[in-house]
């Protein structure tokens, strides 16, 4: 049954991390900044036989901690040195819904552009601009729900940063809305009024949030 459900919810909620995971050739070094909620787990279901390192200010929700081949704790006013720090140079770098929660997220970004090798690819997630106007619900629908957000990013903003730090955009979803997925949370809309809290599909539903990739060009 678990296993159906799984199936299910992968046909209706469109991925673009799983897709660019399941692109990486074998020994593919990615970076995870903000790596909470078992990220490493479910990436290496996805592709096993990538390098999944991670850096946090904190263990949020990992019950499967050994999935990660690296994986540093740094204080959150030390974090954005901690990146500027590394001397490795990584095939993909992930930044899911971390950014708005930096303590200089200007120098995080800038650090996760430095960390990337030629042809690397960058991945960013984080709360759309009109999030501020949307209800309150369990789970964060609004950017004020979650009482650790201390920076609303703007897309435009920040796709200007990464250019100016020499990555090409290849996709930008202001805000993200796949069709499926945002069918499933018009369908579910009504549990999700009244139980007050983020179903499967109310993200895409609401345009709750921005997905942006880029890439270092190769010389």
């Amino acid at each position: 049954m678990n296993y159906l459900l799984r199936q299910i919810r992968n046909f209706f909620i469109s991925n673009k991390r799983r897709d660019l995971f399941r692109a990486l050739r074998p020994g593919a070094l990615v970076l995870d900044v903000g790596c909470g909620n078992d990220s490493a787990f479910h990436a290496k279901n996805i592709n096993p036989h990538m390098v999944y390192e991670g850096v946090d200010i904190g263990e949020y929700h990992l019950d499967h901690k050994d999935a990660f081949d690296g994986y540093t704790l740094v204080d959150s006013e030390q974090f954005a040195m901690a990146l500027e720090c590394m001397s490795k140079e990584y095939d993909l770098v992930i930044s899911n819904h971390n950014i708005e929660h930096c303590f200089s997220p200007y120098r995080v970004l800038e650090a996760m552009c430095v960390r990337l090798k030629p042809g690397g690819m960058l991945y960013l997630a984080f709360p759309h601009e009109n999030t501020i106007g949307l209800p309150s619900r369990s789970g964060s629908l609004n950017f004020y729900d979650d009482a650790t957000h201390s920076w609303l990013p703007s897309a435009s903003f920040i796709i200007q940063l990464l250019e100016n730090n020499g990555l090409t955009l290849l996709e930008a979803h202001v805000p993200y809305q796949p069709g499926k997925e945002y069918l499933l949370g018009l369908f579910m809309e009504p549990l999700s009024r009244l139980k007050n809290k983020v179903m499967p599909g109310t993200w895409a539903y609401w345009g709750f949030e921005n997905v942006l990739i880029a890439m270092r060009p190769v010389d």
